[in-house]
């Protein structure tokens, strides 16, 4: 068994409805391996998406992860502003449920989202 380690970028938008449910997404700057398309910039603007059941998936994860490609996680707000509110809680300590839902809160959450729980690593096992 094979594990690629990939970068993430968690993202506040809708899964392109055109790509299985359970594809990985890949995003780069460069032409990726996989079903590929280009888009609007993340990581880059060349976007791929590999079936986890593919037999040449670990092959396509190789040569993805060889051209420094991130995986894309697509969340909703819900989601990511528990993330925010748990990341709070665990890194300040004593955060109370008001501090959390004030109009602070409210104006920055999204930059408080990207700059401290968007990125990440992802393990693929094949």
């Amino acid at each position: 068994m094979a594990t690629y380690t990939f970068k993430t970028l968690t993202l506040l938008r809708e899964r392109p409805a055109n790509i299985a449910a359970d594809a990985v997404i890949f995003n780069a700057p460069r032409p990726l391996f996989g079903m590929a398309w280009q888009g609007d910039f993340c990581a880059g603007d060349q976007y791929a998406a590999v079936s986890p059941t593919a037999p040449d998936r670990g092959v396509l994860y190789q040569m993805n992860l060889d051209l420094d490609a991130t995986v894309l996680l697509y969340i909703d707000e819900a989601t990511a502003r528990q993330m925010v509110k748990d990341y709070i809680v665990n890194e300040y300590g004593g955060a109370t449920l008001e501090e959390l839902t004030s109009d602070l809160f409210e104006d920055y959450w999204r930059d408080a989202f990207y700059q401290n729980c968007g990125r990440g690593e992802i393990a693929l096992e094949v």
